[in-house]
């Protein structure tokens, strides 16, 4: 059986509070509570992280003769 996309999507409200309920049991990763998962580096580490991966989101790094950048950043990884 196929799925089919809804004809309307979430919103973002709902959606975030869906997001938010889910995390309900997760690790406090930011007050250094799980070692060797998640390395918590400060607010502002956080922040280019997240920058740094929005400059990239849609792209796919399977394809790397159409996004060479990610494939060398992959390599120097």
């Amino acid at each position: 059986m196929a799925s089919v996309l809804p004809k309307q999507g979430v919103p973002w409200g709902d959606l975030e509070k869906r997001l938010k309920a889910g995390q309900a049991n997760d690790v406090d990763w930011r007050r250094g509570r799980l070692s060797g998962l998640v390395y918590f580096g400060g607010d502002d580490v956080l922040q280019v992280a997240k920058d740094a991966y929005m400059m990239f989101f849609s792209e796919n790094a399977l394809g790397q003769k159409a996004f060479p950048s990610l494939h060398r950043m992959e390599n120097e990884i």
